[in-house]
């Protein structure tokens, strides 16, 4: 398996939501990435960007609360 350089846990440590193959995870700012399953990732999907919170809440319908929004 070959993890993503960016998009991984220890920059987006926070789960939110899993989406099928995905895990959504969030850093402190509230960026997203779409973080492949274990079992995802073998079979060749990849981890990207996925928007922010607002765009979590938006498309999955679930709220991601973030250091900067308790701030």
């Amino acid at each position: 398996m070959s993890r993503h350089e960016y998009y991984n846990r220890e920059h987006f440590p926070r789960f939110i939501v899993n989406n099928g193959k995905w895990d959504i995870c969030a850093n402190e700012t509230g960026h997203c990435a779409a973080i492949p399953t274990p079992d995802a990732e073998a079979r060749g999907c990849k981890a990207t960007h996925f928007g922010d919170a607002r765009y979590v809440a938006v498309t999955l319908g679930v709220t991601v609360e973030t250091q900067a929004a308790a701030s």
